[in-house]
């Protein structure tokens, strides 16, 4: 995990290993000490604020996910 590499939700959204999260309701992004959506942020801020939020991840991601563990 780079903690260097800064990026918007969205584009961390079309980055594997992200590719197929959806953010439904961006609760993470919230509150008064929240960056914007459009604001680029680590990785690690990403998936912290991503927990945070109401979330779906595409059966197509959830079958990478398990091949990938059973590799």
């Amino acid at each position: 995990m780079s903690q260097d590499v800064k990026k918007t939700p969205t584009e961390w959204m079309r980055t594997e290993p992200f590719k197929g999260y959806e953010i439904l309701d961006a609760d993470g992004w919230r509150g008064k000490d929240a960056p914007a959506w459009d604001e680029p942020i680590t990785e690690r801020e990403f998936l912290i604020r991503y927990g945070m939020s109401t979330t779906r991840v595409t059966p197509e991601a959830k079958e990478r996910v398990m091949n990938a563990l059973a590799d």
